[in-house]
């Protein structure tokens, strides 16, 4: 049994090449910097399971800084994206306000985008405060979720035009209701006056969406997740879209790599084999 649980994991490894950009900050450079030679932007996020403590909190933190230092000095075009519990939301004390603002305050020292994610543990009303705080200081703060969201119903009419707001659509992210949600994009699209990305991971919709962007009378931005047939995200770029691809990195990747390539009993298998909880997973790995 050891044995196959062995071939599996290395298996499961040479899957997961292709969806994450490695293990450390210096991989992810480097698959960014081949995204923005082929003119598309990229957005950049840290694998690793919630944070129950102040040092992993702070380590983490000190992380992301890294990441921002190296963009700004290589001069890439990337943004980074963050999940509050990375930084220590919900451990005592004041360690997530002290590395929120050490993180957003070299983030705009440095001008490297900030996205700020709604994840299961956070509710949708306490994300929208960290965003409004963080954008305070620091205009070039997004907030990030899904559609399908609790609390999101009306996010539509929460955000003004200065706003920065990215909805992401679709079955990959487990609070997802369906694949119809790519569907339904185009539908919440006019309802917000709002700076717009859709994140969605179906190529096709993507390429319709972008046929489409004229009716909406607006600009939108897309976003795509790494690993992505190359030569038709380059036909979108090609087509004038304002495209971004979400580069993952980091070493605790299985949850994330579980929820782009499998399902049902497979997906159970695979989290077994790789040590991975049900809970890890919906924490780390649902962002498509």
């Amino acid at each position: 049994m050891a044995q196959e649980n062995g071939i599996i994991k290395k298996i499961v490894f040479r899957l997961a090449r292709r969806y994450i950009a490695g293990p450390t900050t210096e991989s992810m450079l480097r698959a960014v910097r081949v995204l923005n030679d082929r003119g598309i932007r990229t957005t950049v996020t840290l694998l690793n399971n919630n944070v129950t403590d102040v040092e992993k909190a702070r380590y983490n933190t000190n992380a992301y800084m890294q990441a921002i230092r190296q963009i700004s000095r290589l001069g890439l075009n990337c943004a980074i994206s963050i999940r509050p519990t990375q930084l220590g939301y919900g451990t005592p004390g004041e360690a997530f306000a002290k590395n929120m603002e050490a993180l957003s305050a070299l983030a705009k020292s440095s001008a490297v985008g900030l996205w700020i994610e709604k994840e299961p543990s956070v509710g949708w009303r306490d994300t929208v405060r960290i965003y409004r705080s963080t954008r305070s200081h620091y205009s070039g703060t997004g907030i990030e979720f899904a559609v399908a969201d609790a609390g999101a119903e009306s996010w539509g009419g929460a955000f003004k035009r200065e706003d920065r707001v990215k909805v992401r659509y679709g079955k990959l992210d487990p609070n997802s209701v369906g694949a119809g949600d790519e569907r339904a994009a185009g539908s919440a699209i006019p309802s917000t006056k709002a700076r717009l990305t859709i994140a969605l991971h179906d190529i096709k919709n993507l390429n319709r969406m972008v046929r489409k962007k004229r009716a909406y009378k607006r600009d939108l931005a897309f976003e795509i997740p790494l690993g992505y047939n190359t030569s038709k995200v380059y036909r979108a770029v090609k087509g004038k879209a304002d495209l971004s691809v979400y580069v993952p990195y980091g070493r605790d990747w299985p949850p994330y790599v579980i929820n782009r390539i499998a399902e049902g009993r497979i997906r159970r298998l695979a989290m077994r084999i790789l040590d991975v909880s049900n809970k890890s997973g919906e924490k780390n790995g649902g962002k498509a």
